[in-house]
This record gives C-alpha cells, sequence and structure tokens, in this order.
C-alpha cells in the first residue's frame, strides 16, 4: 500500500521578514532533498 506523506514545519514566526523567509528557505530545501518521501512539504507560522 502506497501512502501519501505531508511534512508540516512548524515555527513561531517574527515580525521580521528575513526571518520568516529563512523558515522558508529551510522548507524548500527539505522539499528539494526529501525526494520522494513525501508528497508535500510546507511551513506554518504560530
Amino acid at each position: 500500500m502506497n501512502s501519501k506523506k505531508s511534512l508540516l514545519i512548524v515555527a513561531h514566526g517574527s515580525r521580521r521578514t528575513r526571518s520568516n523567509d529563512s523558515v522558508r528557505e529551510v522548507t524548500a530545501q527539505v522539499a528539494e532533498q526529501s525526494g520522494e518521501h513525501f508528497t508535500d512539504v510546507g511551513c506554518a507560522f504560530l
């Protein structure tokens, strides 16, 4: 059975745009490096 897996990276978030952009960059890197392990990789802020 093939099950689809998603990964959600949750961060506190910041008023600083650059800090939030760093989380988005890491999310993109994880998505790229995960290959077919995850069907979707995203980030969210608290």
